[in-house]
């Protein structure tokens, strides 16, 4: 194959590739709970001029209310993303897309210098056409800074630059436990090439400097984040939950580096389990009948919090707050950043029953007079000021103290 054709047909690709992430962006993206809270604190790291030592807590393993947090690097990289797009959501989700773009690109170009291009450019077409990596493209959250990461981690282990290895390794902890599962493709490598007992043990310095402002944390702070994470692996069913995404992001890279590898011993496994993706991903695809962004409630999507920010925004009032029964997200995080960006922000999340005016945003079968979650029933007595229907799925309300 000439380079001139094989340039066309990575081009191709790669418009395929962007256009599937890119297409409709403002109405598919995910924009809510850990997006908001988490773009909220590295705005914040900025506007205080403070550097964070540890990132967001995990919220889905607490006990007793007690969590853990995971390394600063995610908050340090939404804040120089934040920083680029003037603090924009959409713009900060289209620079990832095209940051994970381009580290893919890369690597694709480090692969064609010892492989046969064909093999290649079908994996291409697989990682641009797979449904549920185009979801998880369209919002910014910890576990999919492992796949960029894990292009790096497979250049230095392939050419034994270990320490590099257990700096990356250490970098992928400060994004998300689970690049924790790493350790068993480079034990591999270790094993593979026969390495000396030294070589085990440069991972031990070179993973803590790739996460060193979180151990700096942790000694200056009794290892309370080491502590925590025992109290709660220990004391939580929860815990136990293994979801996908703990797989996909850190193995992905080396899923497609493995096939690489299988269509050099037998072609005919490398078509077969080719088609095998391709058949998983037309079935996910089919299964996915319905356009609502990923982890959002129906009838919510970025065009809808602009419309309800835009409308606050307006005539910005003092001393009010703002809440949302649409879904567990009670204290509508997305919205509060939204609206502390646009320099209208509401009163704290404590302050719910001091605030004069709140905006609720509710589904159509739940009126805030009846409602009793702690947000607005704290609130009361109030009446509802004005009430628009937003779409079939969501109605905005604003109340006002009586």
């Amino acid at each position: 194959m000439s380079k001139k054709i094989n340039l066309i047909i990575i081009c191709v690709i790669s418009f395929f590739y962007l256009f599937l992430r890119i297409y409709n962006l403002e109405s598919l993206i995910t924009f809510h709970l850990d997006q908001g809270l988490q773009l909220n604190e590295a705005h914040q790291m900025i506007q205080n001029r403070h550097i964070n030592l540890v990132g967001p807590m995990v919220t889905t393993k607490i006990f007793e209310g007690r969590g853990f947090f995971i390394g600063p690097f995610y908050t340090y990289s939404l804040a120089f993303l934040g920083i680029i797009s003037q603090w924009n959501p959409l713009v900060v989700t289209f620079l990832l897309i095209i940051i994970e773009y381009l580290s893919l690109l890369l690597f694709i170009n480090w692969l064609y210098k010892k492989n046969n291009k064909i093999p290649i450019n079908i994996l291409f077409i697989v990682i641009a056409t797979t449904p549920f990596l185009i979801e998880h493209s369209r919002f910014f959250w910890n576990p999919h800074f492992l796949l960029p990461l894990s292009y790096l981690l497979i250049y230095f282990l392939e050419n034994k630059k270990y320490f590099l290895s257990a700096i990356i390794l250490g970098l992928g902890f400060s994004f998300h436990y689970s690049a924790v599962l790493w350790g068993f493709p480079i034990l591999y490598y270790l094993i593979k090439n026969h390495e000396k007992i030294k070589k085990y043990l440069i991972f031990i310095p070179g993973f803590l400097i790739g996460d060193l402002p979180f151990f700096i944390f942790e000694i200056k702070h009794n290892f309370y984040n080491i502590r925590t994470m025992f109290l709660v692996f220990t004391n939580t069913n929860k815990a136990g939950e293994m979801s996908p995404y703990y797989f996909v992001f850190p193995f992905a890279a080396f899923i497609i580096f493995f096939l690489l590898k299988t269509y050099y011993i037998n072609k005919k496994i490398f078509y077969s389990l080719i088609f095998i993706i391709i058949s998983f991903n037309i079935f996910y695809k089919i299964k996915l009948q319905e356009k609502i962004p990923i982890g959002m409630p129906k009838g919510w999507n970025y065009i809808v919090q602009n419309k309800i920010k835009n409308k606050i925004t307006e005539k910005c009032p003092l001393n009010y707050n703002i809440a949302t029964t649409i879904s567990g997200d009670t204290r509508a995080y997305d919205m509060r950043y939204l609206l502390t960006t646009a320099k209208c922000p509401p009163m704290s999340v404590h302050d719910y029953p001091n605030s004069e005016t709140i905006f609720l945003i509710a589904p159509s079968d739940r009126p805030p007079e009846n409602e009793s979650v702690w947000e607005i029933s704290s609130f009361k007595p109030f009446k509802v000021t004005s009430k628009e229907i937003i779409n079939d799925d969501i109605i905005f309300y604003r109340l006002d103290k009586e």
